[in-house]
């Protein structure tokens, strides 16, 4: 894809599954992230995908005295990549890792024990402030919403925690916007969202599918009132 002369190297993906692929323009001064829904999935080679009612034994899983498990959220690293792509059918290896270093530490695992078993993923963009200046003008930082995932077995409010420890982290990175997609199919991502704080915007249509355009304003909203998230 070619765009006012510069050259985006882009990952397709399924839009049905709202993980939305990657497109990179690398220069020296500045990363720009981008964002385009298809219809092809990834080739699955080197990697199983595991199905969603696949869960982990609970037996060694530590819970506290009311018998709740006790789990944790850290930072994503190269070594939960494998993770993450085997419960995706459009992430690969190469995007997960890109977003893992590219993304101001706002990828994020929950992990049981020593069991992985949640992630919440966010890229990155910086636009220009003043778009008459184009490339000139002084560049901000917005976020963008990318997947999110919780093994089926594992308490409900653990993706929730997920995606608002990420948004922490972009606050605290100077990250102004965070925007999201979802497919108007996928009632569930997009009550997510929402209690995450999301507005819910427009419906558009993206290479003949339907999408709900959601966005949050970081600088106006307390994503962590009670400073419980990472």
């Amino acid at each position: 894809m070619i765009s006012s002369g510069f050259v985006f190297y882009s990952v397709v993906a399924h839009p049905r599954c709202h993980h939305f692929p990657l497109a990179a323009y690398k220069n020296p001064s500045f990363r720009v992230f981008s964002y385009l829904p298809s219809s092809r999935r990834r080739s699955r080679t080197g990697f199983k995908l595991v199905g969603a009612t696949e869960t982990v034994k609970q037996a060694k899983w530590p819970k506290d005295e009311r018998g709740n498990i006790i789990w944790t959220l850290r930072r994503a690293t190269r070594n939960d990549v494998h993770f993450i792509v085997s419960h995706s059918e459009v992430l690969t290896p190469s995007l997960v890792e890109s977003l893992i270093e590219n993304s101001l530490e706002s990828c994020l695992v929950a992990q049981i024990g020593e069991d992985v078993v949640g992630y919440s993923l966010f890229a990155i963009e910086r636009v220009p402030v003043d778009l008459k200046k184009g490339f000139e003008s002084p560049l901000q930082t917005n976020g963008l919403y990318v997947a999110s995932f919780r093994l089926p077995n594992v308490p409900s409010e653990m993706e929730n925690k997920l995606v608002l420890g990420s948004l922490k982290m972009l606050k605290q990175k100077g990250c102004l916007v965070v925007s999201a997609d979802v497919a108007v199919e996928d009632t569930e991502k997009a009550f997510l969202l929402e209690k995450c704080g999301f507005e819910r915007g427009n419906t558009v249509e993206k290479e003949g599918s339907d999408f709900i355009e959601f966005r949050m304003n970081l600088v106006a909203c307390n994503v962590d009132p009670q400073k419980k998230i990472v």
